[in-house]
């Protein structure tokens, strides 16, 4: 299954399921057999520390999902993480 040139079959995806309590969050890497050891190492880094920042800060998450929902101009599925690493340093 192939969708904006992002292979699915060569993927680490984060799930995000309810819960009695709110959500739960968890990475599935089945799909990452034909990465090499950067390609894991990179992805599942990243995977990981979306998890941790979702179960830690679920309410700035929850408001920067509505708050991309409304922004959103086009169908790309691609994340600027230098663009919102430099929004929170000028946060604090």
């Amino acid at each position: 299954m192939k969708k904006n040139n992002i292979k699915s079959s060569n993927s680490i995806t984060i799930l995000v399921s309810p819960w009695e309590k709110g959500f739960s969050c968890g990475v599935i890497n089945e799909s990452a057999n034909k990465m090499t050891y950067e390609q894991f190492k990179l992805c599942n880094t990243i995977a990981r520390g979306m998890c941790y920042v979702a179960n830690h800060q679920p309410d700035k998450i929850f408001k920067l999902g509505k708050k991309t929902s409304i922004e959103k101009k086009d169908n790309s599925n691609v994340i600027d993480f230098l663009k919102f690493l430099q929004t929170k340093r000028e946060r604090n």
